[in-house]
């Protein structure tokens, strides 16, 4: 062997060897990660969809669930409101977080973080917004309701009970403060209750609006009507911190859409009111993105 072939040779060799220590000193650095979390809570934020005691209960058997599948300790934390949510969120005081479209796309932007997982339900992983009235209103279409009053629920940071359906309303020539008043309730279903009480002339909610204000304020089916649904829309996403990495984020993963899977993950799926969780990757919200820019401008 020549000296030209054999320094080739061993330039090869010592090349192939950096890399693998590379590789393998990665791996390890990434198991130590994990290693040195087992002891520190998972702190999981959650976006209240109900009242704050009807989230806890709702999600509590699901902390607790992780917290088996990984091996470390769960928190649990619920903030009073979509705005406090957002503060606490903003501050990385979340290392898992069950947010809301409009949450997650800001936060990916502004913050970094990576969606893990959609929620799904009858195994769909859309969402869909309606805005109803009472059905003695006299309000028959969309355009009737220039000069009325429409509560939304949940706040101006609500994806499917204030976003989508101010871009229901605009899609029909009809402009936030020009050709309505706003007015917010706390949830969707209080947004249904009060105007079935007269408070507002429609409501702008979720799927689910009708339902809960049928379960929580016995609001009879017979005396609200949808007046407009929209189209379908990607689901409420589960995201990690830009700071979690990558080992952790696929158990995490891999334990969410695994509970669909067992006696006990379908149990606590169905307290939470869904039929399971899908693996998502952040293309899945461009569709949710089109629709904040439609609805409020913003761009994220």
């Amino acid at each position: 062997m020549t000296k030209k072939k054999t320094y080739t040779h061993f330039r090869a060799l010592f090349v192939a060897v950096m890399i693998g220590m590379l590789a393998f000193s990665s791996s390890q650095a990434q198991i130590s990660d994990v290693s040195k979390t087992q002891n520190k809570p998972l702190r999981i934020g959650i976006l209240a969809c109900r009242s704050l005691s009807a989230t806890r209960a709702a999600y509590q058997p699901l902390a607790e669930y992780l917290s088996s599948k990984l091996d470390r300790p769960v928190e649990l934390i619920v903030p009073r409101s979509a705005g406090k949510f957002w503060k606490r969120m903003a501050a990385g005081e979340f290392d898992l977080v069950r947010a809301n479209q409009y949450h997650y796309v800001r936060a990916h932007k502004e913050l970094g973080y990576r969606v893990i997982a959609a929620q799904e339900i009858a195994g769909q992983t859309s969402s869909q917004s309606m805005l109803s009235v009472r059905k003695d209103s006299q309000i028959g279409s969309l355009d009737d309701l220039r000069g009325k009053s429409i509560i939304f629920g949940g706040g101006p940071q609500s994806m499917e009970s204030y976003i989508v359906p101010r871009a229901m309303l605009k899609n029909a020539g009809l402009e936030q403060n020009r050709d309505y008043f706003v007015m917010f309730s706390r949830n969707a279903g209080g947004a249904v209750l009060n105007t079935y009480r007269h408070i507002a002339d429609a409501a702008g909610h979720d799927s689910s609006g009708l339902e809960k204000a049928a379960q929580h304020y016995a609001i009879k089916g017979e005396d609200i009507q949808v007046l407009a649904r929209s189209k379908s829309f990607q689901s409420m996403p589960w995201v990690a911190r830009k700071d979690m990495n990558l080992m952790q984020r696929k158990r995490i993963q891999s334990a969410l859409v695994g509970m669909k899977n067992s006696p006990e993950g379908r149990k606590i799926l169905a307290n939470v009111g869904i039929s399971g969780y899908q693996k998502a990757v952040d293309q899945d919200y461009n569709g949710v993105r089109e629709l904040i820019a439609y609805a409020t401008g913003q761009q994220f």
